[in-house]
């Protein structure tokens, strides 16, 4: 069984396409899709956002299902000039800076360089190299470069070093595959931290309070927003493919 990792509801949307028949469920807070497409078994696992939540719905994935290789997905910041918006990310390794300050995953050569042949059908641009795992969102430019400087890596998320932790912990295979939903030299426009407790909860309240008082922030929101179902749509058109490859071995 293939176990694929995202934050968000959205960043899985199109793989679920993929996927027919679905059995989908909730188990200790933590959201559940689980298909198969020919004779390949495959679970969606939505763990929230950040470390913690990541780490705590892998560990829950990992007692419920026999995973026999880790898949950490979603939305990536870009921290090259040259990565654009919907452009697929490859990991080779992935730095964590959260908990610890640069514990390194390596990425399983053997499945990555599956994802690179399923990747030649990509419509945008395909980038391997680093990402790092950041503990909170990070939206100025300014910021995004001095992470970029400090890690050597080519894309940033908050979820992938929690699941690769547990992955490796585990002894499985696990490969980081993520499409881009903002480019470097981009400011958010708007800090959604403020709007995450430290356990990666959203505060509903706080968040619309801020809207209201902000309202210039609804144009970044809604920018934000475009990007992120064009990454989203991205994803399936790669997962379709890898998916379909997997399932044929």
């Amino acid at each position: 069984m293939i176990g694929i990792f995202a934050a968000l509801g959205r960043e899985l949307k199109s793989i679920k396409a993929c996927l027919p028949d679905l059995d989908e469920f909730q188990e200790s807070g933590v959201r559940f899709s689980v298909g198969h497409l020919n004779r390949l078994a495959v679970v969606l696992v939505q763990t929230g956002i950040g470390w913690n939540r990541a780490l705590s719905a892998a560990q829950i994935a990992a007692a419920r299902f026999p995973l026999r290789l880790y898949i950490s997905t979603g939305f990536a910041g870009a921290l090259q000039d040259s990565i654009r918006v919907g452009d697929l990310v490859i990991g080779q390794k992935v730095l964590s800076l959260v908990p610890l300050d640069h514990k390194v995953f390596i990425c399983d050569p053997a499945f990555t360089r599956s994802a690179e042949t399923a990747a030649k059908a990509f419509p945008g641009a395909v980038f391997l190299g680093s990402v790092v795992t950041v503990g909170q969102i990070i939206g100025r430019v300014e910021e995004k470069r001095a992470v970029a400087k400090k890690s050597d890596a080519i894309a940033l998320d908050m979820e992938t070093g929690a699941v690769a932790d547990v992955a490796e912990q585990r002894r499985i295979p696990f490969i980081a595959v993520r499409a881009v939903s903002d480019i470097l030299e981009e400011e958010l426009g708007i800090d959604g931290n403020l709007f995450l407790t430290d356990q990666g909860e959203f505060r509903w309240l706080r968040g619309i309070r801020y809207l209201m008082s902000h309202p210039s922030s609804l144009s970044h929101l809604n920018r934000l927003r475009r990007q992120s179902n064009f990454a989203a749509g991205r994803l399936g058109i790669f997962f379709q493919e890898f998916l379909t490859s997997l399932s044929l071995n």
